[in-house]
């Protein structure tokens, strides 16, 4: 392992463990904001999130529709808004309002105008027709009912579209933290994600794994 690795690798380690090793309760799906505090959330998780990497390995292009789903305060939101350009769009959706009002006033303070935010419901992220691309952050352990959103969801795709879930990886997360409790290796474990995604009627293109504790998953729907 190379010294740049080894050293993302640890802060990742400690990154985990200073929220508690408990990925279903992350900063960014909270309901207590602090601009200050979530400011610095977002420089630490830069060095393991690698947002601009992911960004680029799914494919996103200058005038492409895509959703935001469990956008929180906008992490991937203004990137994604930035990647798409003035010809592309963003739907940024969350079922917590405070946090969809404070992307409104970021993207109000930057000059952001190609994303539009949508409350969505838990079972429903009420996305309209027509968009290019799904991208889920570690969010989809926190629904009530995938399958049936995950549906909602292939509703509102072109025919060619893609969904694609950057989910943690039990596997990556017992080789960082050492063992995992018993209902966390199964709700983090691939074989558990990649049935849910299988029954709600899409089909798995490619897995990505660059990512320390995460792997991201490719989707098409099934035709």
């Amino acid at each position: 392992m190379n010294r740049g690795v080894l050293r993302l690798t640890v802060f990742c380690t400690t990154l985990l463990f200073l929220i508690g090793a408990v990925p279903a309760q992350e900063p960014e799906h909270g309901h207590q904001h602090d601009p200050e505090q979530q400011e610095e959330r977002d420089r630490d998780r830069w060095m393991w999130q690698l947002p601009e990497t992911v960004i680029r390995t799914i494919g996103v292009e200058e005038g492409m529709v895509v959703a935001d789903v469990g956008a929180g305060y906008g992490y991937f939101t203004l990137r994604l808004a930035r990647a798409v350009g003035r010809e592309g769009h963003v739907y940024a959706n969350d079922i917590d309002h405070d946090a969809l009002a404070q992307l409104e006033n970021r993207c109000a303070n930057d000059g952001v105008n190609n994303v539009t935010t949508i409350l969505g419901e838990s079972s429903d992220p009420l996305l309209p027709p027509g968009v290019d691309l799904v991208l889920m952050v570690n969010t989809i352990h926190l629904l009530e009912d995938p399958v049936a959103f995950l549906q909602r969801i292939s509703d509102s795709l072109q025919p060619q579209a893609r969904l694609v879930i950057v989910q943690w990886d039990a596997e990556k997360m017992s080789a960082e933290l050492g063992d995992l409790s018993p209902g966390d290796k199964i709700l983090f474990a691939r074989e558990t994600f990649l049935a849910t995604v299988g029954d709600a009627g899409f089909t798995l293109d490619r897995i990505e794994t660059f990512l320390p504790v995460q792997s991201i998953f490719i989707y098409r729907r099934n035709s």
